[in-house]
Order: C-alpha cells, then structure tokens, then sequence
C-alpha cells in the first residue's frame, strides 16, 4: 500500500514538473500586452519652419498605409509646442505622410504637403517603419505667399468695391479669392509658390462694368502672376471698363471633380464649350487629382461661385464612407471642398436650376450602383442608395409603402442624375429640345445605349452595362419648384444666338437649307470692297440649336462655305450672315433626291417681316411646293398664310406657328389638302420672320418630258404697281 502511495506521489511531482515545463513554454511563445506593443513601432520627428528653423504646434501629421489598394488612412498625430510628434502602434511596412498645416493657429500661414516636399500623394515618398523599431521623418514648412492690388475705373478713381478677384494656377484651378474694400483694394494669401492668373468679376459691383483678366483678355491671354514663399506679389491692378449694362447672359458652373486627372481630356472639356457656345457665361472649376484627401473649409468660395447658376455640371467621383478626418458619409468635393445635401440646399442657385451630375458619387455614380436595368425595381435601388445622404424623405417621392416613384408630387426637383459619360447629350437636349417632359426625359430618352464598362473585379461577367438615367433630385426648397409635366422650356428659357458684333451692321438671312442626303449647299460671299470684310455666320437649326462661325474675305475677293461640312448631315439650317462692310451673298443648293434633280440658288433677305407675298405656286402631280420660316426673333411666330388658288379662290390656313430662333418647314401640299392647286400666297406673322418658297418638279409638259428640277425665291415684303 506505502508503495503505490509513493508510486502516485511521484507520479504526481513528475506531473507538475512538466505543467511548469509547458507554461514556461507558453510564457514564451504567447508574448504580453507589453511584449505585443513593444514588436510594433512607430514614426516620430519634428515639423519646423523652413525660414527660421522653429518648431511648429498643431501641425495634423496623417498617416496612410503604402503600397496598398487604396492607400488607405490609417491614423494621426499632432505636434507638440515644439513642433514635435510621435505616431506609434505601426506595423512594421511603409507609410506615407500628409503634413497637415491648415488647422494650426501659428502666426503666419504655412502650406501643407506629403512628405517628403510633394503637393500631390502619388508623388510623396515613403517612409518605412521596421519591426519593433521607429522611423524619423522631419519636415520644414514654409509660409505661403499673396497677391494683392487695387481696382479702380475712370467713374470710380478711388476704387471699385464688391469686385470679386480669383486667382486661378496654370490649369485653371482656383486657389483662392477676395472681394475688394470700399478703397478697391485686395489681398488673396494662402498661395503656394508658383504662377497664377488673376480674374476680376464685377458683377456684384454698383456700377456696370466689363469682366477682366489680370494683363490679358481671358485665361489664355491673361500675364501670369509670379508668388514666392512668405513674400506678397503686388501691386496686381486693373482698371475696369464700363460696360452697357450688366451681363445679362444665363450662368453655368461646370465643376470638374476629385477623379479627374490633372490633364483634362477633350470630352471632359466639352460642357464648358458648349455651354459657353450656347451664350451662357461659364465659370470653370477643376480640382486636384486627390483633393478630397485635402478638403478645405472654405464652402463660401464655392457658393458665390454657384449663386444664380441655371446649370450646373459635376463630373467627378464623391466620398464614401467618411474614414479619412474631415470627411463626411456620402456628397462629393471639388477645390478641396466637400459638398452634401445641407451644403446643395444653401445655395442660392436661378430659378429653377438643372443640376446635371456627370458619372457623379454624389447619387450612386456609374460604377457605383451596379444599374444593369431600366425596370423602377433599379430606379429604386439607386434612389436607396443616395437616400443616406440626399436627405430626402421617402414619403416625399415615393408612394410609402411600394416605394413607387409619385410624379405628381408638385416639389420634386429638376436636378438631374446622369449616369455615363456623356453629359454632353444631356446639355444638347436641354438646350435645344424644349417640348420634352421631364418625365418623358426619366422614361424614355437617356434609356438607350448602354454605356459598357470592363469589370476587373468580376471575371465571370467581365462587361457589364450601366444605362444612362436621368432621376429626379430634389435641390433645394425654394430653388426647385414644379412638376414632372413641365417641359425643359420651362427650366431653360430660349437660349439666343449671340447678337452680331459691335461695327457689323450688314445683314443678310436665308430661311431656306438642308444638309440631308441628296442635298449639297453653299454660302457664297463676295466683297467688292478695298479692305477686307469680316463676317459672323450663325446657323439656325430646327431644334433650336445654333452655330457660329467667324470668316475674312479678302478685299476684292470671293470666298465658298460649304455649309454640309459645316453643320454636319441631316440638318434643316436657316442662316444669318453679318458682315463689316457691305457685301453680296448668295446660297446655292444642289439636289437629287424624290426622282428631282437639279439646284436652285437665291439671295438673302436684307430684314425679317411681319408679312409675306408669293405669286408662283402649285400643288398638282410632279410638283412639291414648300414654304420654310425663320424667326430670328425671341418670341413665338403665330403665322396665318392665304392660299389665292386659281380653282378655289382664297383658303386660309391658321395655326402655325414657329418657335423662337428656329428654322421651321411647312409642305404646301399638305397645307391644301393634297389636291391640284395653282395658287399664290400671303403669309402673315406676329414676329418678323423670313420665308421662302422652294418648289421640285418632274413635269411632264405637253409632250411628257419629264423636265425635272426646281427653283427658290424669298418672298416679297409688299405689294408694287410696277415691276422691272
């Protein structure tokens, strides 16, 4: 018994040899809190002032991950009194550094940059931080320059007050602006080395005054201003130019968003040209590559820049999920500043503005929402998925229960999603197609053509397609009133064609053109003069939309315009021709088409008319007779034309009627009722127009012939007891 009691004791004492054997063990392998923290390391060092070499406080040193998708954010320090700073708790691997200077209250302003002196985070170096070890990373910053000046005019030597100066970098970013004191004086500072281009915009100003740029007539043209670290560029005067009356022309921002590359392509810069083409006087803003990791709380820049805008176009991407400091979930930034739905609603935009997101986060942009369909089950995802941050209340658009769009809901907004990359075509209709619906807009229009996208991420269904969509988004209360039965006419008044130039005073107009298949027309100008003439061209077309096109003709010379390769194919095109000195004009068109073939040419009018008369006419077998209308005017032309037929006698026709700066076309063979009428004719407007008569015939004669061709005239404006 005494030995297998010793037997067990033993048994035992070897037992608790080997647990004490095995916890060592573990306290070996499984390291303590302590332990845990001392294998990681950090980054430390010193952020200084480049001109005296003094310690700089409150500078955020923000740390991102390298070398990793995304580059994410990882956390930050700030410098103590000293300027100095430690981040610790880092993985062994390589970093990159924002040295955050904006929200320090030091003496002076300092600029910011990624370390190691880089304004641009793809470019900034790295620091790598070994395992359980610290890396040192200093960086001296230096205190940003200024520009400043004064604005006078000859009405006001003593200074121009509310004038708006901008100060623009070389690729037409806006880095910063001011608005000049009662003395006319101005001083925009937080600039960083380099050359810049000064705006001024007198707009806001009392008296009326031309826009101008600093040393030039437009940012091309304009002398770029040279800014140094810590040191103010100046004088940087203007002297303003009266203008008559202010600009009165419609306004359009179009704001090229973070996403968009430093260098901006063709297509990107078509909405600006556009628009600018169209007569609206736009303003330009580009961003920084990565500037959402840069934002800046300067919203009041952006919303003067915004205010009585009617169209607005962003094209750029957002930011999502608000991890990286100073961001906010969802909305999007351009210059470094955010924007959201309490931002959207302060501005005070134009009456009824359109709001015009281009491949935009800021409503599930393309990539974004994966809208493979056009069925309302996917206009509703879409909606979900900007309802976080678009602030809108469900019930407001949507049926409660079915989530249904209501489109008889009388706030719901004007401002357009549109999600592709063709902006473009949303800008063209809205200009020129004004009997559209809005909700025949969001239904039928921009549902074609898929745009197809290669998605990496996806291998089994490598192509995928995102439908171009217009969506109701609400913008603003008082900025956004109406409903989806109103057409883009009542967004976006009649856009004029610009007026001819100061000194052109001799115009001519052609109502009559065509581009079509079978059709070749020309504009022919000739200048009998002994210096040469100028000319302004603009072409008229039937959906509202015009061209310009500026020519010299050399003194006594001729010059041809082929108007096809102007305006392009398949176009009806009225045309306007204003020229500086007096000169002839003629178009002529040539045709095969319908079993016609021939040309016919005539000369332009010299001054719209209310009224119209026309002797030759006829609507029998192998003869179409057509009357085109111009109105150059900005009201609708309500016209009345009388038929005085050989067989009937007067027939009156009411009811046309041609909208403002178009060019309409009216068969008179479809006007008589199809039957066999020698007539002449009578048209009477409300608006001055003009009209002419084109006529194409295959007649047979008496001996069946078959004389095929036609002819064109421009009416006559009154009645003559002679003719020559």
């Amino acid at each position: 018994m005494q030995g297998r009691v010793a037997k067990t004791g033993e048994r035992w004492k070897r037992a608790a040899r080997w647990a004490c054997v095995f916890l060592f063990l573990v306290c070996l392998l499984v390291p303590s809190a302590e332990r845990a923290a001392a294998a990681t390391g950090g980054i430390h060092g010193r952020v200084v002032d480049g001109a005296t070499g003094a310690g700089i406080p409150g500078v955020d040193v923000d740390v991102y991950a390298a070398g990793v998708e995304g580059e994410p954010y990882v956390t930050y320090a700030r410098t103590d009194a000293n300027g100095d700073y430690q981040v610790s708790g880092l993985a062994a691997g390589a970093y990159k550094l924002f040295i955050d200077a904006r929200w320090c209250e030091a003496v002076k302003d300092y600029h910011s940059e990624w370390y190691a002196d880089s304004f641009r985070k793809d470019r900034a170096d790295t620091v790598t931080v070994p395992g359980g070890g610290w890396a040192k990373a200093d960086a001296a910053l230096f205190g940003t320059g200024s520009v400043s000046g004064r604005v006078v005019s000859e009405q006001e030597p003593g200074g121009v007050s509310d004038v708006y100066v901008y100060v623009y970098d070389p690729f037409y970013r806006l880095k910063g602006r001011c608005v000049t004191d009662a003395q006319g004086r101005f001083r925009i500072g937080n600039l960083y080395a380099g050359r810049y281009k000064v705006r001024f915009d007198a707009q806001r100003a009392a008296r009326d005054y031309a826009d101008t740029w600093y040393g030039g007539e437009d940012f091309e043209t304009a002398m770029p201003v040279r800014v140094e670290w810590e040191m103010d560029t100046g004088p940087v005067n203007a002297c303003l130019e009266a203008a008559e009356g202010k600009d009165r022309r419609m306004k359009a921002v179009v704001m090229y968003g973070s996403g968009i590359s430093t260098a901006v392509e063709e297509e990107d810069m078509w909405p600006a040209r556009y628009l600018e083409s169209r007569n609206f006087r736009v303003e330009r803003l580009y961003s920084e590559p990565e500037d959402w990791l840069e934002l800046r709380p300067e919203w009041d820049v952006l919303g003067d820049i915004l205010e009585g805008a009617k169209i607005i176009v962003y094209r750029g991407h957002g930011v999502y999920y608000g991890e990286l400091p100073h961001c906010r979930v969802g909305g999007f930034c351009a210059m470094g500043v955010f924007f959201g739905y309490p931002e959207l609603r302060t501005v005070r935009f134009a009456e009824r503005p359109v709001v015009i997101f281009d491949n935009a986060c800021f409503t599930a942009g393309g990539h974004s929402a994966p809208v493979a369909t056009t069925d309302e089950e996917e206009i509703v995802f879409v909606a979900r998925y900007a309802n976080d941050f678009m602030g809108w209340e469900r019930g407001d658009y949507f049926d409660e229960e079915s989530w249904r769009i209501d489109y008889s809901q009388p706030n719901l907004g004007f401002a357009l999603y549109y999600a592709g990359y063709r902006s473009c075509d949303v800008l063209r209709m809205l200009c020129s197609n004004r009997d559209y619906r809005l909700d025949e807009l969001i239904e039928e229009d921009y549902v074609e053509d898929p745009y197809r996208y290669n998605d990496e991420s996806d291998p089994a269904n490598p192509m995928k397609e995102d439908y171009r969509m217009l969506l109701p988004v609400p913008v603003g209360d008082e900025a956004l009133v109406g409903n989806m039965n109103l057409t883009t006419k009542s967004i976006i008044p009649y856009i004029p064609p610009p007026q001819p130039p100061a000194g052109y005073g001799h115009v001519l107009y052609f109502a009559e053109g065509c581009t079509r298949e079978g059709f070749q027309e020309y504009l022919t100008l000739g200048n009998p003069n002994d210096s040469d003439a100028r000319v302004q061209v603009v072409y008229l077309f039937a959906d509202g939309d015009w061209e310009v096109e500026n020519h010299v003709i050399p003194a006594g010379s001729r010059s041809t315009i082929d108007v096809n390769a102007c305006v392009g194919p398949e176009r009806d095109v009225s045309l306007r021709v204003a020229s500086s000195l007096p000169i002839a004009a003629e178009r002529p068109m040539y045709f095969w088409r319908g079993g016609f073939t021939g040309g016919h040419d005539a000369a332009g009018a010299v001054s719209p008319s209310r009224i119209w008369y026309f002797a030759e006419g006829y609507t029998g077998p192998g003869f179409e007779e057509w009357l085109c209308v111009l109105n150059p005017s900005g009201s609708r032309a309500q016209m009345t034309v009388r038929f005085q037929t050989q067989e009937q006698g007067e027939v009156v026709r009411t009811g046309l009627e041609v909208l403002p700066y178009r060019r309409a076309t009216f068969k008179v063979n479809d006007l008589l009722g199809g039957g066999d009428y020698q007539t002449s004719m009578t048209v009477e407007s409300s608006q001055p127009v003009v009209v002419e008569r084109p006529m194409y015939f295959d007649y047979l004669g008496t001996a069946g012939w078959h004389w095929s061709g036609g002819h064109c005239v421009v009416g006559a404006t009154s009645l003559s007891r002679r003719y020559l």
